[in-house]
């Protein structure tokens, strides 16, 4: 996947039920903002069955930054903000259902 990253103000954190998510890292360097996922109170919309996702409003407890060959797992009890900082990444993103 390639995108283009965003500033941390614009970065929504997201959460998933159903999947673990892996995102490695291949090009560029990608700041992810996270929080437990019991922490959240400002849900911009119900939880999204079909695509398994849920945005928040909330700030991310801390940020941190991945180069590439370094990767994130991200679990259901976590929310986070990818796509974090300036420029184009390019990315792996894999789902690991539970």
């Amino acid at each position: 996947v390639e995108r283009d990253l965003k500033p941390a103000e614009e970065a929504k954190l997201e959460v998933h039920d159903k999947y673990i998510d892996v995102q490695i890292v291949l090009r560029g360097e990608e700041g992810f903002g996270w929080s437990e996922r019991k922490a959240m109170t400002q849900p911009q919309s119900d939880f999204n069955q079909e695509k398994d996702i849920q945005f928040f409003d909330d700030k991310p407890q801390t940020y941190y930054t991945l180069t590439p060959g370094q990767f994130t797992i991200l679990l259901p009890e976590d929310s986070h903000a990818p796509l974090v900082g300036e420029g184009p990444i390019r990315k792996a993103i894999i789902k690991v259902m539970l």
